[in-house]
C-alpha cells in the first residue's frame, strides 16, 4: 500500500496536516541526545525524519533509514542526494527482525509508523533490544483525544477531509480510508505507555499537539 502512494505522500502530508508535520517532526528530532551518534528512523518512509535529524543534528555519524516498502525509501534516496546527506542510508528491513546487535543504537525515531506494525508489542521489544542503555525511543503517531467533543472533532476532520484529500491526490482512496480507521481504532496513549514499560522502557512520557490528535512519546531504555 505504501508504495503505491509513494509519488504523491510528502504532498499529501502537507495538505493534511495543513504543514504541521514539518514541525512535528522538528519536535521530534530535537529530543534526540547530543551525545548521540547512531540514529535508526524505523518506518523512515520517503525520509522526511532522517533528513531533519541530519540537517539538525551535526553529532549524528550515522543515519540508517528502515522501511520496508522499497518505493518509499527510493523516494527518500534522491531527496538526501539533492541535499547532498551522505550520513543517511536506506535499508529494507522488518522492525520485527531489526538487523542490529544487541545496545548498538544510540537512539531511534518513529514518525507515524507504529500503527501498521502487525504485532507492537515484538516490534517494541525488539527496539528496545537494539537500543543502547539510556537511549530513547521517540515516536510520533495519530491518537483520539480524551474530551469526546475533541474525538468528535477529529473524526470529522478524518472522514471529510483526510480521506477525501489523500483520495483525490493519490487516487488511492483506500489507502486513505485505511489511515482514518487506523487511527480510531489504534490503542489509547495511556495503553501504549503500559505496552512500552512491559517491553523494558523505565520512563515513558507523553506530548500532545493539534488538539490532542497527534502525540510525541519519550520512552528511556
Amino acid at each position: 500500500m505504501f508504495n503505491a502512494i509513494s509519488a504523491t505522500y510528502d504532498t499529501i502530508n502537507r495538505w493534511i496536516t495543513f504543514g504541521a508535520d514539518a514541525h512535528w517532526r522538528s519536535q521530534l528530532v530535537a529530543r534526540i541526545p547530543s551525545t548521540a551518534r547512531y540514529l535508526v528512523d524505523v518506518a523512515a518512509g520517503t525520509m522526511d525524519v532522517a533528513i531533519a535529524a541530519a540537517k539538525q543534528c551535526q553529532q549524528l555519524t550515522r543515519i540508517t533509514a528502515l522501511d520496508m516498502a522499497q518505493h518509499m525509501l527510493a523516494i527518500g534516496e534522491e531527496k538526501c542526494k539533492k541535499n547532498g546527506l551522505g550520513v543517511v542510508a536506506a535499508m529494507v528491513a522488518d522492525v520485527h527482525r531489526l538487523p542490529m546487535a544487541e545496545n548498538s543504537v544510540d537512539a531511534i525515531t518513529v514518525a507515524f509508523g507504529i500503527r501498521n506494525f502487525e504485532h507492537l508489542d515484538t516490534a517494541f521489544t525488539e527496539m528496545h533490544r537494539v537500543l543502547a542503555p539510556g537511549g530513547p525511543l521517540l515516536i510520533l503517531e495519530s491518537c483520539q483525544p480524551k474530551q469526546a467533543w475533541l474525538r468528535q472533532l477529529n473524526r470529522w476532520y478524518l472522514r471529510w477531509w483526510v480521506q477525501p484529500i489523500g483520495g483525490r491526490l493519490s487516487g488511492k482512496a483506500d489507502a486513505y480510508a485505511y489511515l482514518s480507521e487506523s487511527i480510531d481504532e489504534f490503542h489509547s496513549p495511556e495503553t501504549l505507555r503500559t505496552m512500552l514499560g512491559n517491553a523494558g522502557f523505565s520512563s515513558v512520557t507523553t506530548t500532545y499537539f493539534m488538539a490532542q490528535s497527534v502525540q510525541l512519546i519519550h520512552a528511556v531504555k
